[in-house]
Formats: C-alpha cells, sequence, structure tokens
C-alpha cells in the first residue's frame, strides 16, 4: 500500500503542472454553475470517494499490482456515483459537506490557530495532540452543520458552498501555477481575490438558475 500510495503521489507531483489549469477550470465551474449542475458534481463526490476507498482497501487487503486496486476503486466510484446521483438528499449531504470540510481544513487561519493552541502550556504532549487533531474537528462539524442545513435550504446553502469553496480552489491553484510564495501581502491578495471571485460567482448562481 505504501508503495502504491508513493507512486500515486510521484506521478501526481510530476503533472502538477499539467493538472492545475485543469483544477482551475474545474473549480470556476464549480464557483459559477455550482447549483445548475449540481447533480454533475453530487456524481463526481461519490465516484471520489469510493475511488479513494476502493484503492486503500483493496490495495490493504490483495497484494496486487498497481492497476488492480485502481480498477477496483474504480468500479467502485461508478458505483457510488450513480448511487449519489439518484438518492438526492444523500448526494446533496455529501456534495456540500465534502466542500465545506475541505474548506474549513484549508482556511489560511487554521494555520496559526494549531499555532497557538500547539504554544499552550498543557501537561505533557496535550498541546501538540490537540493541535493536530483541531483542524479535523473543526472541518468535521463544520461539514456536518452546513450539510445539513442544505438538506432544508438546498438552493441557496448550495450556492454559498459551492460559489465560495469554488473560488477558494480556483485562486489556491492559480497561486501554486504561478508559483507565487506566500507571504503576508500574498495572502492579503489571495483572501482580496477569493471574496470578489466567490461573490461574483454566488450572484451569478443566484441570477442564472431558478427557485
Amino acid at each position: 500500500m505504501a508503495h502504491m500510495i508513493s507512486r500515486m503521489a510521484e506521478l501526481i507531483n510530476q503533472y502538477k503542472m499539467l493538472l492545475l489549469p485543469f483544477g482551475i477550470l474545474f473549480s470556476l465551474a464549480i464557483c459559477f454553475c455550482g447549483y445548475k449542475y449540481m447533480k454533475a458534481w453530487i456524481a463526481a463526490v461519490g465516484f471520489m470517494i469510493g475511488l479513494g476507498f476502493g484503492v486503500l482497501v483493496c490495495s490493504r487487503i490483495v497484494s496486487s499490482p498497481f492497476y488492480i486496486p485502481l480498477l477496483v476503486g474504480t468500479l467502485l466510484g461508478i458505483v457510488l456515483a450513480m448511487i449519489s446521483y439518484f438518492i438526492a438528499k444523500a448526494g446533496i449531504f455529501g456534495l456540500v459537506a465534502l466542500l465545506t470540510g475541505e474548506m474549513v481544513w484549508n482556511i489560511p487561519a487554521m494555520d496559526r490557530l494549531t499555532e497557538k493552541v500547539a504554544g499552550l502550556n498543557l501537561p505533557g504532549q496535550l498541546s501538540a495532540d490537540m493541535a493536530r487533531v483541531l483542524p479535523l474537528v473543526l472541518a468535521f462539524f463544520a461539514a456536518v452543520i452546513v450539510g445539513m442545513v442544505a438538506l432544508r435550504l438546498t438552493r441557496p446553502v448550495v450556492i454559498l458552498s459551492t460559489g465560495i469553496t469554488g473560488a477558494f480552489r480556483a485562486v489556491a491553484y492559480l497561486m501554486l501555477l504561478l508559483k507565487i510564495e506566500t507571504t503576508e501581502e500574498t495572502r492579503l491578495i489571495w483572501i482580496g481575490m477569493m471574496v470578489l471571485l466567490s461573490l461574483f460567482g454566488i450572484v451569478v448562481q443566484f441570477f442564472t438558475t431558478k427557485k
């Protein structure tokens, strides 16, 4: 399993500069068309979850070539994509929860918060342990709460979550593509671009979709 994951990481890193433009386009599509093509995004999320789970589980159970776990993961991803597509509520919850959790996990303020927690004078390794699990806990609770709200207020929550997370990812990928180093100045520019793009995407979605 470790070899397979290492090989996947090497491939992703090798073709990162080619994948980033597609990541930007995909993120912009989510930002401006998140609600309009909601079922397509739901199916995509189901496929990614199935692919990742299938690859990890198969690689632990079966000692096989690289392509076998990948094939099993792909088949499981297709099954979950179909289930998510046809079971609307489960798909909506999964889509919004995943986008929300991913965004909370990667917000710039999270690094500062974990540094402050790690610096607390608590007994033993408690401060370090809390700093490690804090991003996961916050992302999990945010994902569950927003996902549950989306079941009652589907249109506004999906538009807001896809507009914000799509802009978040598009700007982040753009900075990686341009190889811009993270400093206080570039962080402020990144946040400003993300806010403007997310607002634009949200407005476009509200005006181009029906209630």
